[in-house]
C-alpha cells in the first residue's frame, strides 16, 4: 500500500480488493466465529482475553485506514467498526468509555449495522440504559461478550438486564451474578446457540433458581467453575436443563 498513493491507486482497485486487504491487514483469528465446535484459546473474551488484546493491537491500523482517503473511509469502515471492545481501563466510569461510541453510532446510524461484535462491562445499577440504547444501535451483533467488573459490594450492585434477540454466541463472566440473575440473562437472549460462561460460584439458597432452565438453540455449551463447591451448587439446574440442540 505504501507504494502507490490512494488518489493514483484506488480507480484501478475494485472496492471489494481493496476491503480483502484491509480484512487480511487487520486480521484477528475467530473474531467473528459464530459457529463454534470447541473451546480454543481467543475464542472468548471474557475468559483469557486473547481477543481483547489482539483488538489493542490492530485497533490503530483500522482507524488509520479510514483516515487515508474518503474511498478508503467507505470501505474500511466496515472493518473499522464490525468489532468494539470497551478498552477503557476500570477505573473510569461505565459513562465516559461508550459516550464517544454511543456518539458516533447516534451521529452515522449506519455504522451501528456494521456491529458484529460487542464486548463490554456488566453495568451497574443506575447506569444499564446506555448499554440498551449501544445495543439498540447495532441490530446485526451476533457476538456479545460481558468481562468481569469490579466488586459490586463496592461499585454497587449489578444490573443484569439485556433485551436482544439477535445475539448467536454469548460469553460472560458472571462470578458477581446470583443463579437467578444469570438464568433472567439467559432467558432474554432466545436466539443464542453458543453459550459460554466463566466464573461459576457457590451461591447461597435464596439465590438458587428453582425452575428449569431453558437453552432452546444452544448447541455449545462451554463452563468454568470458581471451585468443587460450585460444581456441586450449579449440579441439579444443569442436569435438569432443557437443552435439546446441545452436540458439544
Amino acid at each position: 500500500m505504501s507504494i502507490y498513493s490512494p488518489s493514483s491507486s484506488s480507480p484501478f482497485v475494485p472496492p471489494e480488493i481493496w476491503l480483502q486487504i484491509f480484512q487480511v491487514a487487520t486480521f484477528i483469528a475467530g473474531e467473528w466465529n459464530v459457529s463454534a465446535t470447541t473451546s480454543y484459546p481467543g475464542l472468548f473474551t471474557s475468559w483469557d482475553a486473547l481477543q481483547l488484546r489482539a483488538y489493542k493491537a490492530v485497533l490503530p491500523l483500522r482507524r488509520a485506514i479510514v483516515q487515508v482517503s474518503r474511498l478508503w473511509w467507505q470501505i474500511g469502515t466496515e472493518v473499522l467498526y464490525a468489532s468494539f471492545h470497551e478498552t477503557t481501563p476500570p477505573y473510569y466510569s461505565q459513562t465516559q468509555s461508550l459516550d464517544h461510541f454511543e456518539r458516533s453510532l447516534l451521529s452515522r446510524p449506519a455504522l451501528g449495522r456494521h456491529i458484529k461484535r460487542l464486548a463490554l462491562r456488566w453495568p451497574h445499577k443506575g447506569s444499564p440504559s446506555k448499554i440498551d440504547h449501544t445495543l439498540q444501535l447495532c441490530p446485526n451483533t451476533r457476538i456479545l461478550s460481558f468481562y468481569r467488573v469490579m466488586d459490586p459490594a463496592v461499585y454497587g450492585p449489578l444490573e443484569p438486564r439485556i433485551l436482544v434477540n439477535h445475539v448467536r454466541v454469548f460469553d460472560a463472566a458472571i462470578s458477581d451474578l446470583s443463579q437467578k440473575c444469570i438464568v433472567h440473562v439467559l432467558s432474554s437472549l432466545p436466539n443464542v446457540e453458543v453459550l459460554h460462561l466463566s466464573g461459576l460460584k457457590r451461591g447461597d439458597e435464596e439465590s438458587r433458581y428453582h425452575g428449569t432452565l431453558r437453552l432452546p438453540l444452544v448447541h455449545f455449551l462451554s463452563l468454568s467453575f470458581n471451585s468443587d463447591q460450585a460444581i456441586e451448587y450449579w449440579t441439579p439446574l444443569l442436569s435438569t436443563a432443557d437443552i435439546p440442540r446441545l452436540t458439544s
